[in-house]
């Protein structure tokens, strides 16, 4: 059976987060890039 990739799965939703320093930061801009997603909640 062959490997599959993560690339042959699926492909992400667009989205735009806000980063620690208040830019604007968005999915497409890593397009075609390795990225590591590390995604926390807040504590209350």
């Amino acid at each position: 059976m062959a490997r599959k990739t993560m690339q042959h799965l699926a492909q992400a939703p667009g989205f735009t987060l806000t980063d620690t320093t208040g830019e604007k930061v968005s999915l497409a801009q890593f397009r075609g890039q390795p990225l590591v997603l590390v995604l926390t909640r807040g504590f209350i």
